[in-house]
């Protein structure tokens, strides 16, 4: 299983940007994607999996956003936890502490 990341502007989808990683099925894995203009850096529990560009800039309109599929199909069959969305990039550190065991509990 790979973590894939695609951001549009709200009218066009970008190009996909996938893990090199292998997520392992029934291991909790944290996973962190940082979109700055169209470049993305994609994190494997806090550590630097890939960067890429999606093509595209995140909109600011009010479409929707699709997390656990593609929007139409292929949707994730496992449990997502402790979403959360924010509007500035995350550092690296800010990424690593969100992934260490301590902050998880």
């Amino acid at each position: 299983m790979k973590f894939r990341y695609n951001s549009g502007d709200g009218a066009l989808w970008g190009t996909v940007v996938e893990s090199i990683a292998n997520l392992t099925d029934g291991v909790w894995t944290h996973v962190a994607a940082v979109q700055s203009g169209t470049s993305v850096s994609l994190y494997i529990n806090g550590v630097l999996d890939r960067t890429g560009s999606t093509g595209r800039i995140m909109g600011t309109n009010t479409s929707s956003r699709t997390i656990g599929s593609d929007g139409a199909s292929d949707y994730f069959s496992g449990l997502i936890d402790d979403m959360r969305v924010y509007n500035v990039a995350l550092s690296v550190a800010e990424i690593t502490a969100l992934a260490s065991p301590s902050v998880r509990g």
